[in-house]
């Protein structure tokens, strides 16, 4: 009967320090059993994802080199955005953008804390690297592919080629970081 009552005051506009003095509760007990059934009704983003992502990255360069971004968009199992966030990196060849975004991706996508990680890129040669069908030739992008190596850890991922055409949202961030406009937002 007492819950019944906290909840019509809570939706008639009173304060819980009011709704606490109305039904005689300490404040802090109240705060706390607030916090409590916030817990156990809410589900954490990770498991709102069912414990995998899946990340679109992309980089973008104007001239090769010349000014770059990258951008990455990130969807739980159902295709619901998680996040979405883009960064500029200055003067860089288009790899270097390519391989950037895939770090900002696996940076947003680690803060989700995923059991797995499915990428998915546009470009066939840096996917064919990560899956180490091809050698890391440059010393430049070496050091991009073993810092994702070292992040990575041993979390469980894939990596997946797409064509550019079902790579939209992250094509646009990666462009727009390029003119330095900044996106960076969580769902």
């Amino acid at each position: 009967m007492k819950l019944f009552k906290i909840f019509k005051l809570l939706a008639d506009g009173y304060s819980l320090p009011e709704i606490s003095e109305h039904c005689n509760i300490s404040y802090e007990i109240l705060q706390q059993k607030f916090l409590d059934l916030a817990k156990k009704t809410t589900p954490s983003l990770s498991q709102q994802t069912n414990n995998q992502v899946k990340v679109y990255t992309d980089g973008a360069s104007s001239g090769n080199p010349g000014p770059s971004g990258c951008g990455c968009v990130i969807y739980n199992e159902a295709g619901k955005e998680l996040a979405a966030k883009n960064k500029y990196i200055g003067r860089a060849t288009n790899n270097i953008a390519e391989y950037s975004a895939l770090l900002l991706g696996l940076e947003l996508a680690l803060e989700l804390n995923p059991q797995h990680i499915a990428f998915f890129a546009d470009s066939e040669l840096m996917v064919k690297q990560i899956k180490k069908e091809y050698k890391v030739k440059n010393p430049d992008l070496k050091l991009y592919f073993d810092q994702f190596y070292k992040n990575i850890a041993k979390i469980p991922f894939t990596i997946t080629h797409i064509k550019r055409e079902l790579n939209k949202a992250a094509d646009e961030l990666a462009v727009l970081a390029k003119s330095n406009i900044k996106v960076d937002h969580k769902n």
